[in-house]
């Protein structure tokens, strides 16, 4: 499944019910069907929160595949450059972690009310619930915008 366009909280909603009726087809699969949805909600709410807006809309992109017994969610959004370092630091903080260092520093966050600096609670849970480490790219479209892109896998 693909979806490109706008990603506004009031656009994600029917694309999660319709994801939902989905998984629920699919009853071979072992993966827990609301941990998916659960990693879903999170993804779809960093672009909705944090995609660059174009024409007052937060475009994005969202697949979501199943590839050797296993789903592949990826997600696309463009960005300020300012940010691609930042990011990038965030991630590769949370991709060094093991699962128990990534539910130290989630506790960490939930106290912490200033979380300047630190990884946002949504990739957290991301990277605590996908079966592998997750991946990303940047991609420079111009000098003050970047392409984002983050997969997982459950």
């Amino acid at each position: 499944m693909i979806r490109k366009g706008d990603f506004s909280q009031q656009s994600i909603l029917p694309l999660l019910e319709l994801i939902e009726n989905n998984l629920k087809l699919h009853r071979e699969l072992s993966v827990p069907k609301k941990k998916i949805l659960y990693l879903l909600v999170e993804m779809l709410q960093n672009i909705s929160k944090h995609a660059g807006k174009h024409d007052g809309r937060r475009e994005g992109i969202f697949i979501i595949c199943i590839k050797n017994n296993r789903y592949i969610l990826h997600t696309g959004n463009y960005i300020d450059i300012g940010n691609v370092e930042p990011l990038k630091n965030k991630l590769n903080n949370l991709i060094s972690m093991n699962k128990n260092g990534l539910a130290e520093i989630y506790k960490q966050n939930l106290l912490n009310k200033d979380r300047t600096g630190s990884a946002g609670l949504g990739l957290i849970e991301i990277s605590k619930y996908s079966s592998e480490k997750l991946t990303y790219n940047f991609q420079t479209i111009t000098d003050t915008v970047s392409f984002f892109s983050l997969s997982i896998s459950v």
